[in-house]
């Protein structure tokens, strides 16, 4: 009876997770509020990969294993990338991009980079943040990469060419 219950939990969490899995071609990789809240609570306490593609993302030197996600390895440095990030669309008085980040534990060094798309999202990577964040303790090198990435957004929004 037990291995059945077993079988029966894993069947639902594959489920869930594929109800919740992105796909390249989709026009948002972060599911929605409300897809999330219909998977099981030990599934959403446990889901921080977001989306993971079998072949490289943002550039070509991505191993096959990159995997994007909603939060850095601490909440204090999510946090952080977030309010810097609110704080430059204040300034400018416009939404606030969607914030990514990306981890890839069988090639660390692909993700020493951080990238801006016209569809209004902002991909940083594990590596370039934990190089950043070591240059100085107040951690304003992530935020001036991030602010960099934030003028990118700006040039999509106005059309400013080279």
């Amino acid at each position: 009876m037990k291995k059945n219950t077993n079988i029966g939990l894993m069947l639902v969490l594959t489920v869930s997770m594929l109800m919740v899995s992105c796909k390249r071609d989709q026009e948002s990789f972060f599911p929605t509020m409300s897809t999330l809240e219909s998977t099981s609570p030990s599934l959403r306490a446990n889901y921080r990969s977001l989306c993971h593609y079998n072949e490289g993302y943002v550039d070509q030197s991505w191993s096959p294993l990159a995997v994007l996600k909603s939060e850095l390895s601490t909440s204090q440095d999510t946090e952080f990338m977030k309010q810097e990030l609110k704080k430059n669309a204040e300034l400018w008085d416009l939404e606030v991009p969607i914030l990514g980040f990306i981890e890839d534990t069988a090639k660390p060094s692909s993700t020493y980079n951080a990238a801006s798309y016209s569809d209004g999202k902002i991909y940083y990577g594990y590596a370039i943040y934990e190089a950043a964040k070591s240059k100085s303790p107040d951690n304003i090198v992530n935020a001036m990469i991030l602010a960099h990435e934030y003028g990118h957004q700006l040039q999509f929004k106005y059309d400013l060419r080279r």
